[in-house]
């Protein structure tokens, strides 16, 4: 997964009783892989999503109320006997049970690169660029803000720049 896709590759594996539930409804930050190794789990995907949610406490703090009622309908309910795969994509709403005892799935959690990983980038570099560091003038702030804008927007386009873009990919194109 992490080749396939360039992106980092977290592996869980979780084992349930039947009738206990280990998380209540939730949507994850990552694009979720999950194989059903042994007994089943029924899954409950439900209408609503967040779009594309990130790991930060705008997503991370909001309670189990708010989950409950963001989630929206029920969408689909599906059980996942052993072999079998389910993908959901980042954001979706879901949760679920096993159903008979015991059951036992890996779910591998494959966060990509966004764009706030350019910026990330584009800090990290601008910590030794004196025009990134200098102080915000109030009369001349417009002026400034497009000097920085012109600097960004020429860093984005170099060779070098874009090779550290790629290898947030682990080396794909």
């Amino acid at each position: 997964l992490k080749n396939l896709f360039g992106a980092r590759v977290q592996a869980n594996l979780y084992t349930s009783r039947q009738g206990i539930q280990a998380f209540s409804s939730h949507f994850d930050l990552h694009d979720v892989f999950v194989f059903q190794c042994e007994g089943e789990k029924t899954w409950h995907i439900y209408k609503n999503r967040v779009d594309s949610p990130i790991n930060h406490p705008t997503f991370n703090l909001l309670s189990q109320d708010h989950h409950e009622h963001a989630k929206g309908p029920l969408l689909k309910k599906l059980t996942l006997k052993a072999g079998d795969f389910l993908y959901l994509p980042r954001g979706f709403y879901h949760d679920a049970l096993a159903s008979k005892a015991p059951s036992l799935h890996v779910t591998f959690g494959v966060t990509r690169p966004i764009g706030l990983d350019i910026i990330s980038l584009l800090f990290e570099e601008g910590v030794d660029h004196a025009l990134l560091r200098q102080y915000l003038m109030p009369p001349s702030v417009a002026a400034q803000c497009q000097k920085l804008a012109d600097h960004l927007s020429n860093r984005l386009k170099q060779p070098d720049f874009l090779q550290k873009v790629h290898s947030l990919f682990n080396g794909k194109e």
